[in-house]
């Protein structure tokens, strides 16, 4: 991923912690170009946790084989915190098409989306 490589060149170490980017520079003064590529990462943060490689825990792929939908991998997150394209937010519904995540940024709102969309965030909270 591009951003995310940018961000190595630039001397930055990523990591996931409870759903947040963690982020680490070697320079004490980051470059200037680095408060986009940050912005870029998190506005695209399922896309990141994915190329990162934040597995999927052994009980997704145990739902997932036993229901036979893709979606049952999701199962083990309802009401923990995951990540979606519009930020963490806690899992709320599984369905078979879309996911509905009560998003952290607009708590009193269940928002809808597919559920592909959703991914683990490399430290559940509940």
């Amino acid at each position: 991923m591009r951003v995310v490589e940018a961000l190595r060149g630039l001397g930055y170490s990523l990591s996931i912690e409870y759903g947040a980017f963690r982020y680490k520079c070697v320079h004490p003064c980051p470059p200037p170009q680095a408060a986009e590529l940050l912005a870029e990462i998190k506005s695209r943060k399922a896309e990141v946790l994915a190329y990162l490689g934040i597995p999927w825990p052994a009980e997704s792929c145990e739902c997932e084989a036993k229901f036979g939908q893709g979606p049952a991998h999701l199962y083990p997150f309802i009401n923990k915190t995951v990540a979606t394209p519009l930020g963490a937010g806690t899992l709320w519904q599984v369905g078979d098409r879309r996911v509905g995540i009560v998003l952290a940024q607009n708590p009193s709102k269940v928002t809808f989306m597919p559920w592909f969309d959703v991914r683990p965030t490399g430290g559940n909270k509940t």
